[in-house]
């Protein structure tokens, strides 16, 4: 027995290279790959390592282990000559240790991989090694999941997405100049700024019928607020279920409303929109669960607005009521209509495992034109106050994200929004069922237009 574990060891031992030995690397085209054509690939990699990015296999190994997996997927792209020990991600959203990276090896979620040299990112802030054989994102692979037939009372909560309603709504929340440093900066005091933006969304929840709240909250001279609305669970309203995403938007240099124009249509009209959009399915779908929508402000400034939301949760004592945090942030861009791929973000927690399970059913089951990414590395968005929290919590982005060109620009316009509607209907439709399973459909005559319950 001793002497078999001192094999494995050996064995484990060769298996890994050397961090000084540059090995050629290149990235392989995973996508739509089963489950199968993965692990064939990853057992291909004898020598070297592989590394799991979500879109692609990165391999760094000597030729001759290209070559056999060059044999079984088409590589999509080379990195030259790479070091295990000089693999970093970076953040790259809006934390304050964000870092603008102009050739990622890849994109994990709000990160980076990049090539560091290691007595570098010692003084680099947020960066974080990277280990051999690591699945750092992976796609929700459908003959993965469990088999079942899909429930057709969460498919007609889906059908009731409008993703023209939708983008009507972005399209009105571009037209306010939505910077969280402008509140109330306009010529009349308590006018201008991202003020109007929160009131006309106030307005929006109101009409829908939800119960409407405006906290406000300090952030440097100016008080912006987040924009909630509530509607009590018909049989279990001490549970929650959170709806979320941010209102506010920047600019390049982050500048105040009057200086320069902060549409953020993509970042983050879209998600804002798309919280309506939740409201307006469920205004006719009674729920057993209190559903809360939630749109923040200063989350460009660092999560401010989700932050203080989840503080004053904690404090009243409902953050446990919170059974799941969904965000939305940037679900209305695409490069093309061919590969509609979106992330799904969560924490590594046990707590997190069965959230990102459901949404990769959900899709599966309601938008299958969606190729489904998950990752357990979170980073710079709304989720991450509720996952520091433990509560279980998502983020559902579209995985194209920084490809647009657009992004914290004052032409982060609707116009500019490639594919906006394709994008965000299948993100929508899986959103409104994966709400609809979490906070249960409640025993009522539902969904006129849709089906009716047998008597």
């Amino acid at each position: 027995m001793r002497a078999i574990t001192f094999l494995c060891l050996i064995l484990a031992a060769a298996r890994l290279p050397a961090a000084t030995d540059p090995q050629p690397a290149a990235s392989y085209d995973t996508r739509r790959a089963t489950t199968a054509e993965v692990e064939s690939l990853k057992r291909a990699v004898r020598e070297g390592f592989w590394l799991e990015t979500g879109d692609a296999l990165l391999v760094v190994a000597p030729p001759p282990v290209h070559a056999r997996v060059a044999a079984k997927a088409r590589a999509s792209a080379a990195h030259g000559m790479l070091r295990a020990d000089e693999l970093f991600l970076l953040p790259m959203g809006c934390a304050d240790d964000a870092h603008v990276v102009p050739d990622p090896l890849a994109v994990i979620g709000r990160q980076a991989l990049v090539r560091m040299p290691p007595g570098l990112a010692r003084f680099v802030p947020g960066a974080r090694a990277v280990a051999p054989f690591a699945v750092l994102a992976r796609e929700s692979r459908r003959d993965a999941l469990p088999k079942g037939m899909p429930d057709p009372a969460l498919g007609a909560v889906a059908d009731r997405v409008d993703a023209a309603r939708w983008f009507a709504r972005v399209v009105a929340l571009a037209g306010f100049d939505r910077s969280s440093y402008g509140a109330g900066n306009g010529p009349v005091p308590g006018t201008g700024g991202i003020d109007p933006a929160r009131d006309w969304l106030a307005g929006q929840f109101a009409a829908l019928g939800y119960a409407v709240d405006m906290p406000a909250f300090d952030l440097g001279a100016v008080r912006p607020s987040n924009v909630i609305a509530t509607r009590p669970g018909a049989e279990v309203p001490g549970e929650w279920v959170l709806i979320g995403g941010h209102y506010d938007a920047r600019n390049t240099n982050n500048t105040a409303s009057g200086v320069a124009a902060t549409p953020g249509a993509e970042d983050n009209a879209s998600g804002c929109a798309g919280v309506l959009e939740l409201a307006a399915v469920f205004a006719a779908v009674p729920t057993r669960r209190t559903l809360v929508f939630a749109c923040y402000a200063g989350e460009e400034q660092g999560l401010v607005g989700a932050t203080r939301h989840m503080q004053a949760l904690s404090q009243s004592g409902d953050l446990p009521r919170v059974r799941l945090a969904l965000i939305m942030d940037m679900i209305g861009f695409s490069t093309d209509t061919a590969d509609l791929d979106v992330l799904l973000e969560s924490g590594p927690s046990p707590v997190q495992a069965p959230v990102l399970a459901s949404f990769a059913r959900m899709a599966a089951d309601h938008a299958p034109v969606l190729r489904v990414v998950t990752d357990t590395s979170p980073c710079c968005s709304d989720h991450m106050p509720w996952i520091d929290q433990n509560v279980p919590a998502l983020l559902t982005i579209e995985n194209d994200w920084f490809q647009y060109p657009h992004y914290h620009r004052s032409t982060d316009v609707p116009a500019n929004m490639t594919n906006a509607q394709a994008m965000a209907g299948p993100i929508l439709r899986m959103n409104a069922a994966a709400v609809a399973d979490s906070a249960g459909l409640a025993e009522a005559p539902l969904f006129a237009g849709g089906f009716e319950p047998a008597p």
